[in-house]
C-alpha cells in the first residue's frame, strides 16, 4: 500500500501515512530510497509539482476484504510554505519485498530515537528486553520484546501533559525489589518537574499495565533520568538529572518511588549557563560511577572527569574521598573534582606526544563508562575540533577514545575516527559510543568516517559516501592499547545511531540501536533495532552441570593438567582426563575450537 502525494523538486512537501493510527511514517521527497518513489512531474499543464509514492506496507485484506491505511495531511504550515503538505490519494499494488535490516537486526519499535543522558534506556527483565524512547510524535514509548518469541509489545507512558517533541526525553527504566519496572522522565528544559509511572504488574505488555502518571516537583526546570537502585543500601533509589543552577541534581526514593527527598545539587560549576554532562553506571549495589565534562562543549573548553559514589561519600577513582554526599555540590571551579581523564588544551604537540595524549583545541565529550576486571572503570568519550577539514560544520571532525583505570592512572587511546558531527546546529553530536556491560573489552562504535581505523592522520579525514553512519565492534585483548574492528552494518541505506548495550544482557551479542533518517534532536524518522545473540554459558552454570562449584576454577578435577577454567574455556570434560586433547600441538602451532558462548 502506497499514499501518494506533491512536492515542489527542490522543497520538502510531506505527508505521514501508516498501517496503524500510530505509528505513522514521514515520507517527504528525500525519503531513503525504496520508502518513497519520484514519478515525475504532476500531468497538467505547466506544471512544476513532482509526483511520489510512499511505501506505507504490505496489507492483508479482511475476510469483507477490507484494508486500512491511515494519513495525516497537517503537517505542512501556512508560514513555512517548503514543508507543506498535498496529499494526493492511496494506491494499492503488488506486495513489496521489503530489504532487511542492517546487520540482520532485527525491529523492537517502529518508530523511536533518544539523547544518551538518559538510562537505563534498556534493560534485560524476566525474560523480556525493555527499550524506551522518544517517538517522532513526541510521545514515549516503551516496547517489551519478548526474548522467546520475538514478539514486541509497544506501550505508550506519556501523557499530553509530559510529552515533547524532543528525544531529550526518554525514559529511564528501573527494576523494582518486587519485579515490576519504575520509569522516570523530563522535559526538555520545560518546567520545575519531573514524571513518573510505574508498572501494575512485573512484565507490562499493555498501556493498561502502567499506574498513573505522576509528577515529582523539582526546584528549577528539569531534564534527563538516570536512575540506579542500590540494593546494599535498602533499595534506596538515586536519579541524576540536570536541575539546580543547570548542573548535575540527585534526588533519591527510599521507598521504591513512593515519594522523594528533596533535589540536591551535585556538582557546582558556573552561574546557570554552564552544564556538566555526566555519564553514569552502576554495581546495583553499593557504588555509582560517573564521568563527566566542564560544561557543553559549545561553550567550554571541555576535559573529562571520573569519579565515584560510594558508602556515603563522593571519591576520585584511587579511593581518595572527595566529600561527602551531605555536603554536595561539589564546588567544581573551586578544585573539588575527580580525577582527570582528558585534559583540553590548546598547546601544539611537542616530541613524543599525539592524539593519545590529546588533541590541540579538542574538547571533550562523555559516551558510556561501565566496571571492567576487578571493578575498575572504563570508559569511552570523545573530542572534537572545528573546521578540520575546511570551513563549516560538515568539516568538523570527532575522534572516538577509551580509557580504563589501570590502578594507578587513567590509560587513554585514540581508537577510532566518528566522522562529522551529524548536523550544522548540533556539531557536538557523534554517532555514538558504547561499551558492553558485560565485556568492556568490547565497544561499538556509529561512525561515518570512511577509513574510521586510519589513526595516522587526524586532519585528513574524508567521509564515507552518502556520508552514512555505520556501526562497529571493537574488541582489545591488550587493554585498550590495540582494538580488532568488524563491521555490524554495511551499505546501509540510512544511518544507524547511538548504540547501547542494556546490563546483565547474559547473551554473546545484544546490541540496540535506532535507524533511519535523524535531522534534528526534535525532527526525526528512526525505529529501534537490535542484534540479540544465544546466551552466554557462564562458568557456574557449566560447573553446575558436572556437580562442581562456582568457586572450583583453579581446581583440577580430572588432573589432567588443564584447570577446570580451561576445560570450560575449550568445551572439554573436566571429570575425564582421557578426553581428546584440547588444545592440539601440530609442531608448529596450537589449535583449538572456542564456543563463542563461552567468551
Amino acid at each position: 500500500m502506497h499514499v501518494g502525494f506533491l512536492s515542489v523538486p527542490t522543497e520538502s512537501w510531506q505527508v505521514k501515512g501508516g498501517l496503524a493510527g500510530n505509528p505513522l511514517e514521514l515520507f517527504t521527497p528525500t525519503s531513503p530510497v525504496g520508502r518513497v518513489a519520484n514519478i515525475g512531474l504532476s500531468g497538467e499543464a505547466g506544471s512544476n509539482r513532482n509526483q511520489y509514492l510512499g511505501f506505507v506496507g504490505n496489507a492483508t485484506a479482511s475476510a469483507e476484504g477490507t484494508l486500512q491505511l491511515f494519513c495525516d495531511d497537517g503537517e505542512g504550515t501556512a508560514t513555512n510554505w517548503s514543508t507543506r503538505t498535498w496529499l494526493e490519494g492511496f494506491l494499492l499494488g503488488e506486495p513489496v519485498v521489503v530489504p532487511p535490516l542492517p546487520g540482520n537486526a532485527v525491529e523492537v519499535a517502529p518508530d523511536g530515537a533518544w539523547t544518551w543522558f538518559n538510562d537505563e534506556r534498556s534493560i534485560i527483565h524476566q525474560g523480556s528486553l525493555y527499550s524506551g524512547y522518544v517517538k517522532a510524535n513526541g510521545t514515549y514509548g516503551v516496547t517489551r520484546r519478548n526474548l522467546a518469541t520475538g514478539e514486541n509489545f509497544h506501550m505508550i507512558i506519556s501523557t499530553p501533559a509530559s510529552q515533547q517533541q524532543d528525544d531529550h526525553n526518554n525514559p529511564s527504566i528501573t527494576a523494582l525489589p518486587d519485579g515490576r519496572l519504575m520509569v522516570l522522565y523530563s522535559k526538555h528544559i520545560a518546567g520545575p518537574q519531573f514524571y513518573q509511572r510505574t508498572s501494575l504488574v512485573p512484565l507490562p505488555t499493555t498501556n493498561a499495565d502502567w499506574g498513573p502518571e505522576v509528577t515529582i516537583t523539582t526546584p528549577a526546570a528539569n531534564t534527563y533520568a538516570n536512575t540506579y537502585r542500590l540494593t546494599g543500601e535498602s533499595d534506596a533509589i538515586y536519579n541524576f538529572s540536570r536541575c539546580i543552577n543547570f548542573n548535575p541534581t540527585l534526588t533519591i526514593s527510599t521507598n521504591n518511588g513512593a515519594s522523594w527527598g528533596a533535589s540536591r545539587q551535585l556538582l557546582g560549576t558556573g552561574s546557570g549557563s554552564t552544564r556538566p554532562y555526566p555519564r553514569y553506571c552502576s554495581n546495583g549495589k553499593d557504588r555509582i560511577d560517573l564521568i563527566y565534562t566542564d560544561g557543553h562543549p559549545r561553550d567550554v573548553a571541555n576535559s573529562v572527569y571520573h569519579m565515584f559514589y560510594k558508602g556515603g561519600a563522593l571519591h576520585k577513582t584511587d579511593g581518595t574521598p572527595i566529600d561527602s554526599l551531605a555536603n554536595i555540590p561539589l564546588d567544581h571551579d573551586g578544585g573539588k573534582r575527580g580525577n582527570v581523564i582528558y585534559q583540553f588544551s590548546n598547546a601544539a604537540w611537542g616530541a613524543g606526544n599525539g592524539p593519545d595524549d590529546w588533541i590541540p583545541t579538542g574538547r571533550g565529550w562523555t559516551w558510556d563508562v561501565h566496571h571492567g576486571q576487578g571493578g575498575a572503570p572504563v570508559c569511552v568519550f570523545q573530542v572534537q575540533r572545528d573546521d578540520v577539514t575546511g570551513s563549516g560544520w560538515n568539516n568538523d571532525r570527532i575522534y572516538y577514545y577509551y580509557a580504563r583505570w589501570t590502578g594507578t592512572e587513567w590509560q587513554r587511546k585514540f581508537i577510532a575516527h566518528g566522522g562529522r558531527p551529524l548536523y550544522a546546529a548540533e556539531d557536538d553530536y557523534g554517532g555514538g559510543m558504547c561499551l558492553d556491560p558485560e565485556d568492556p573489552r568490547i565497544v561499538y562504535i556509529s561512525t561515518n568516517a570512511a577509513n574510521p581505523f586510519n589513526l595516522g592522520d587526524i586532519n585528513s579525514v574524508p567521509l564515507r559516501g552518502g556520508d552514512r553512519y555505520e556501526i562497529y565492534r571493537g574488541f582489545t585483548a591488550d587493554g585498550g592499547l590495540t582494538f580488532s574492528w568488524t563491521p555490524v552494518t554495511e551499505n546501509s541505506v540510512m544511518d544507524n545511531l547511538r548504540p547501547i548495550i542494556p546490563p546483565d544482557h547474559g547473551k554473546q551479542e545484544c546490541l540496540v540501536w535506532f535507524y533511519g533518517t535523524y535531522s534534528t534532536y526534535t525532527s526525526f524518522s528512526t525505529k529501534v533495532v537490535a542484534r540479540i545473540g544465544e546466551p552466554v554459558l557462564s562458568y557456574g552454570s557449566w560447573a553446575g552441570s558436572f556437580g562442581l562449584t562456582e568457586n572450583s576454577a583453579s581446581d583440577d578435577e580430572d588432573k589432567d593438567g588443564r584447570s577446570n577454567f580451561l576445560e570450560y574455556a575449550l568445551s572439554s570434560d573436566p571429570l575425564n582426563g582421557r578426553d581428546p586433547a584440547n588444545p592440539v600441538w601440530t609442531g608448529t602451532a596450537f589449535q583449538f575450537q572456542v564456543d563463542r558462548s563461552r567468551t
